[in-house]
């Protein structure tokens, strides 16, 4: 629901209550899913992956993954794509 609400904020981003902000990116795609961070809950980005329709297709909380039945095949690949994307966030973090 938060990642929804995100990408239909103006500049992807909503406040926090009682101080901050909750900001959305797009960082990569792969068999139709579209994988987002969303930054400003933690220390690090919450990642999740969305399809065309905005349904939640996985979510990572740690080492749980939440995925629906017929995506279990792809899982293997999304969660390549998914340690590439927070490698990267990692780098960009540290140089930051």
């Amino acid at each position: 629901m938060l990642a929804r609400a995100l990408l239909k904020a103006p500049g992807h981003t909503l406040p926090l209550l009682p101080a901050g902000e909750a900001h959305i990116a797009e960082v990569g795609s792969t068999d139709n899913l579209t994988q987002y961070q969303i930054t400003g809950l933690d220390f690090s980005p919450t990642p999740i992956w969305l399809d065309h329709d905005g349904n939640t297709a996985r979510r990572a909380v740690g080492l749980v993954f939440r995925i629906p039945a017929g995506r279990v095949a792809s899982l293997a690949k999304l969660s390549g794509a998914q340690s590439a994307a927070d490698g990267a966030w990692s780098e960009n973090s540290r140089s930051s």
